[in-house]
């Protein structure tokens, strides 16, 4: 679901193989959270496994100083009573936010990697909300006896009631909302800290920006108990006995919202679910609608989403419902770029097929995760299958060369769409498995690890490249062939977005 309470940072470098810290390759490290971080979740696990409960000692005199080190108030209070709350991770895992609240006073620490963040009176740590925006964390906590909300440390909001529920951050990380407990019911706060209407309930897990961060919608009860969308604090006039968890969407225009809405059906002990978009009820009811299968497609004008109805599963496209199988695989509704086709991956006697068009291609044992994936001209599609063992990519209905695994990051076809890659695994009986790009059915030299978040083609097409590790050194490999040229190396360190990387394999690099 777009603009939930999940991070804006950047993905983590995806690493196959046996890259280790401490390697000639400043990428490695990209991933790690700091020797401080990991003493916080190894105290923590530590804490948890004996069963102990440990609370932070007060500040003051017995406080962090210049002579006593965050470790030595760690082990220091982990021997008296107090706990931490359980340590978030962004996205990119390069933050662990955590908090520290002494049982008997108002003493309390929010820390990122060790270091601490803020001083409090409350930090929350039973509720303890949190949502990062790229370097940045949005949480709330108590000082002066107000609740605040914070962005590294400092003030952005506050709420004249008790306790922050749930925050939220924009896709882009530059609009926070949060709900606040109040005596009608939770409250929708937007980023300047103005309060929107009161409704006597809200689905605190509905909150959800747009891809633009410029709308914000989540669904609310009144007091007849019936519910409805809220967007952007207007709501909407549709009214249904409750929502479908897990089913709320904007279009990537950011303009439309879809929701799933839970209704009486003929019987009025039973009930049915439904799609609702713009305000309107827009599909047939069935016994069940898919969890995060809203679809939109690219131009925003189109909808797709998966279906359950007795026995029968069904993609309902446009709100018509096409051929029935007997389940589908999470998260593989794809429409093409151009918004005119449309395919997803069905599920009969246990073997896995694709439908692109309503034409079925050949069932193979199961897929690869979230391989599915239409070309950039949109003529185009393919997708890893797994069959007998082996792993290989079916492109445009036909099997390529069967490996005995594959490795992270997916498929990639070229912007023209003529050329397409991937990375494959092999296991020699007698050695290390190895890895290596595999490009229109072609295998390049292997290595013993890779950053598979790496892999990108030239934007003309002709050439493709990704980072390779061997032994103590990485490289840029370009169309097969270890690049030697600093410029060449730049080149793609840039394409890559990759600020820092030391070739250490040719001091001209």
């Amino acid at each position: 679901m777009t603009g939930g309470s999940g991070s804006a940072a950047p993905s983590a470098r995806s690493f196959i193989g046996k890259a280790e810290a401490g390697r000639d390759i400043s990428i490695v490290s990209k991933s790690g959270v700091g020797a401080v971080g990991i003493t916080l979740i190894v105290a923590f696990v530590l804490a948890v496994v004996l069963g102990a409960s440990f609370y932070l000692i007060p500040i003051g005199d017995n406080g962090l100083s210049a002579e006593r080190s965050f470790e030595d108030i760690l082990l220091e209070t982990m021997q008296r009573e107090g706990y931490f709350s359980d340590p978030a991770i962004n996205e990119s895992q390069s933050q662990i936010v955590t908090c520290l609240q002494h049982r008997l006073r108002d003493d309390a620490i929010v820390l990122v990697n060790g270091e601490p963040l803020g001083f409090y009176q409350e930090c929350y740590p039973e509720f303890m909300t949190y949502c990062f925006m790229d370097d940045q964390i949005i949480y709330p906590a108590m000082e002066d006896s107000t609740v605040y909300v914070y962005r590294n440390g400092e003030k952005i909001a506050n709420s004249e009631h008790a306790f922050v529920d749930t925050i939220v951050c924009s896709k882009e990380g530059d609009s926070v909302a949060f709900l606040v407990d109040a005596k009608d019911g939770g409250i929708a706060v937007n980023n300047s800290g103005i309060l929107w209407d009161p409704h006597h309930g809200v689905g605190n897990e509905t909150l959800t920006f747009s891809d633009n961060g410029e709308s914000l919608a989540y669904l609310a009860s009144g007091r007849s108990g019936l519910y409805y969308l809220v967007k952007d604090n207007a709501p909407w006039k549709f009214r249904s006995r409750s929502f479908v968890r897990g089913l709320l969407e904007f279009s990537p225009d950011s303009t439309r919202v879809a929701y799933g809405a839970i209704v009486a059906s003929s019987d009025e002990n039973a009930e049915h679910q439904i799609v609702v978009v713009d305000d309107e009820w827009t599909s047939q009811p069935y016994d069940f609608i898919g969890r995060d299968s809203l679809t939109f497609s690219p131009d925003s004008k189109r909808l797709a989403f998966s279906a359950f109805l007795g026995d029968q599963v069904f993609a309902v496209v446009d709100g018509q419902p096409w051929m029935n199988f007997e389940s589908f695989v999470n998260n593989s509704l794809k429409f093409s770029p151009d918004s005119q086709r449309f395919a997803y991956i069905a599920i009969e006697g246990d073997m896995h097929r694709v439908v692109v068009d309503r034409r079925v291609w050949r069932a193979y044992d199961s897929s690869g995760e979230n391989t599915l994936t239409f070309s950039p001209d949109s003529e185009r599609l393919a997708y890893v299958a797994l069959d007998g063992g082996q792993a290989f990519v079916v492109a445009d209905g036909n099997e390529w060369d069967r490996y005995d695994s594959f490795g992270s990051g997916g498929l990639l076809f070229s912007p023209n769409s003529v050329h397409l890659a991937y990375f494959a695994i092999e296991r020699p009986k007698n050695g290390e498995e190895v890895f290596f790009i595999v490009k229109d059915n072609v295998a390049w030299e292997p290595y013993e690890s890779a950053d598979t978040s790496t892999i990108r083609f030239s934007e003309d097409s002709e050439s493709l490249a990704y980072l390779a590790i061997q032994g103590p050194n990485g490289f840029v490999v370009e169309d097969n062939s270890e690049v030697v040229t600093r410029a060449r190396v730049r080149f793609w360190l840039d394409l890559m977005n990759i600020p820092g990387f030391r070739n250490s394999g040719n001091e001209d690099a």
